[in-house]
């Protein structure tokens, strides 16, 4: 069983995912603006990592996105999520039981 999860969104401006709903927000503008568009990582894995552990993850992975995408570094966000054993389930059974 793998205790990582990754989910990775690429958004243009003024779009927002929530769940599996993408809202747009208009600016009110009347000119149209040049969309850019950038990546939005979460990554799942049960609690403990230590913050170095999260960074160094963090740093492998925005330069895997940037060499592979083309994306510049600072357009990357990554957002943690620790989840506790008991709360990871697959199949109906908590991978604190596993």
């Amino acid at each position: 069983m793998s205790e990582l999860s990754v989910d990775i969104t690429e958004l243009r401006k003024r779009e927002l995912v929530y769940g599996d709903m993408l809202m747009r927000f208009s600016s009110g503008l009347t000119r149209i603006e040049r969309e850019q568009t950038m990546p939005v990582v979460q990554i799942a894995l049960y609690a403990g990592r230590t913050p170095e552990q999260k960074a160094a993850l963090a740093k492998a992975v925005t330069k895997a996105i940037s060499e592979t995408a083309g994306i510049p570094d600072e357009a990357t966000t990554i957002i943690f999520q620790d989840v506790p054993k008991h709360d990871w389930v697959v199949g109906g059974v908590p991978a604190s039981q596993q």
